[in-house]
């Protein structure tokens, strides 16, 4: 026996209704996913068109802490923080390109602000970093010579541009106030450089060592040429507590990378038959110049607490809080150098809490950079709202 069960009809009506409804329903769908795409693109162009020129300096300051871990034979570590320079300079190097395509006129601007224009020489000290690691802890020393050819070509274009945009600049009225610690990125990106080549000379690329040489050499007159400027602008100009940057720690670490290229310099000089002569200059100079960026610390910490502490300037994410780790980072790979290159073994008993301060230091300032992202949610109450 077969039962047939009849199904009462809806409405023509409700059926238009229905209908109607889905369609809505799958537009407004539509429209939602691509309010949400536009919004998406939004934000993403507005991040490449206000890429700042010191961005490199994340590159700098993780590429730095990665070399550090490596000579402390910190091997996880040293991975772990080498993969977050790579991915880190791989995403702001294809930013910087997608801004000189699309957005050439702010880049053309960055570069004509002398408040600004050093930070490009990230981007050099950066590659050459990046280089470092490249050799230390991956050992692929044929592309680090192709960053290296990069760094240097790029610097000196970039070097010759800056100072031609300074002598041309037709408003000279307050050029001297422009000067802040990124001037001194200048003299890092020319002495990461002779870092780097002094490391390919040591795997076993034979670039001449005359090259890094030089490049130090110029490096430490450069260093004493900014200083004298970017002192002066500090000491005899007045400075507000907001115009006191973090990037003034550069100060230092443009002094530790000095030394980190005089130490591996003089590591390289002793095993050249016959040994070059100027090699004790180069000992003397370097142990020097490790003495000036120790002594920077105790006036750099006490100008962060008359900033933070007593002139209450918010310590809010900003690019230049990179330029802090960096220092701190190279401060324990060059004090590693130097302890070999002079056999100061007590310096060496020192490196792991270098080290662990760097490393905190980054910890810090990454944390501060993920929790910028979180949005303010505090609320504001209108007056009479409670009543």
């Amino acid at each position: 026996m077969v039962t047939v069960r009849l199904c009462r009809r809806p409405p023509r009506g409700t059926m238009i209704s229905i209908i109607t409804f889905r369609e809505e329903a799958s537009h407004n769908r539509s429209m939602t996913s691509r309010g949400h795409q536009s919004e998406l693109h939004g934000c993403l162009t507005r991040i490449i068109q206000r890429l700042p020129p010191a961005a490199f300096s994340f590159v700098m300051a993780t590429g730095i802490v990665a070399v550090a871990a490596r000579r402390l034979q910190l091997n996880l570590i040293d991975q772990a923080f080498f993969t977050i320079a790579a991915a880190g300079y791989v995403v702001l190097l294809t930013m910087l390109l997608l801004k000189l395509a699309f957005f050439p006129k702010e880049v053309v601007g960055d570069f004509k602000n002398p408040q600004k224009a050093p930070g490009f020489f990230t981007l050099v000290a950066g590659t050459s970093v990046f280089g470092v690691g490249l050799i230390k802890i991956v050992s692929m020393p044929q592309t680090a010579l192709i960053l290296w050819y990069f760094a240097s070509i790029l610097y000196s274009l970039l070097i010759y541009a800056f100072l031609l945009s300074l002598i041309t600049k037709a408003d000279r009225e307050g050029l001297l106030t422009a000067v802040n610690g990124t001037w001194l990125l200048l003299v890092v990106g020319l002495q990461s450089i002779s870092v780097l080549a002094t490391t390919l000379h040591e795997s076993g690329i034979l670039l001449d060592l005359q090259i890094p040489i030089s490049c130090f050499l110029i490096g430490i007159s450069m260093y004493m040429f900014v200083l004298f400027l970017v002192v002066g602008r500090i000491l005899f100009l007045q400075i507000e507590p907001e115009q006191l940057i973090p990037p003034y720690w550069i100060m230092m670490g443009a002094a530790a990378i000095s030394t980190l290229a005089g130490s591996e310099l003089t590591l390289a000089c002793r095993l050249q038959s016959p040994p070059i002569s100027y090699l004790p200059f180069l000992e003397g100079t370097t142990v020097s110049i490790w003495t000036v960026a120790v002594s920077w610390i105790p006036l750099l910490l006490c100008l962060g607490i008359w900033r933070h502490g007593l002139k209450r300037v918010k310590l809010s994410y900003e690019i230049g809080l990179w330029s802090i780790v960096f220092p701190l980072g190279m401060l324990a790979a060059s004090s590693h150098s130097l302890s070999k290159s002079q056999h100061l073994p007590w310096l060496a008993t020192v490196l792991p809490y270098m080290f662990l301060t760097a490393a905190v230091a980054w910890s810090l300032v990454a944390l501060r950079f993920l929790l910028s992202f979180i949005p303010n949610r505090t609320m504001k109450v209108e007056p009479g709202a409670g009543k």
